[in-house]
Formats: C-alpha cells, structure tokens, sequence
C-alpha cells in the first residue's frame, strides 16, 4: 500500500520553483497558486488565483508548478497552496 501524501516532499518541490522567467517583459507583482496532488504524486493541476498579473504570466507560473511531483501516496488528490513572485516583488 503507497504511504500518505508527504507534504513536506511537497514544500520542499514547491520551494524549488523558479518562476522568474515568468516575470519578462516587466511584469511584477504575486500569486498564491493552489495545486492539485493526485495519488499519482503528480500535479494535476495548479491556479495562479488572487494576483493582478496578466493571463500570460499566469498561465507560465502554472506550467512551472504542474511539472512538479513527489512520490505516489493513497486515498484521494490533496491541495496545497504556495506564493509565486516575478520581477521582484515579494510577499
């Protein structure tokens, strides 16, 4: 049977994503990215939410973030959440 879902393996892939490219071409500014774990240990899917950034960097931000996972677990997909700046800005 897999293990549960490790969620310090998942900080540690969310801390390790570089979405600094994302931040071309000027924009600047955070979003808080929810992520969808499926027992596969892969991400699903991820949404770049409360942010005034546009579509695009959006859209690059959560592309970083679904290529992540960890290793498989059991019973149903997970959420967590992590904070993605570009061009400077912090939060």
């Amino acid at each position: 049977m897999a293990p549960e879902f490790d969620r310090d393996a998942a900080l540690r892939a969310m801390q390790l994503v570089n979405v600094s490219a994302c931040g071309k071409k000027g924009a600047s500014g955070c979003a808080q990215v929810q992520l969808q774990w499926e027992p596969t240990g892969n991400v699903s899917a991820a949404w770049a939410c409360e942010t005034t950034l546009s579509s695009e960097v959006r859209a690059c931000i959560e592309k970083k973030y679904k290529a992540l996972a960890v290793s498989a677990f059991r019973d149903r997909p997970v959420f967590t959440r992590a904070n993605a700046c570009v061009g400077g800005a912090t939060r």
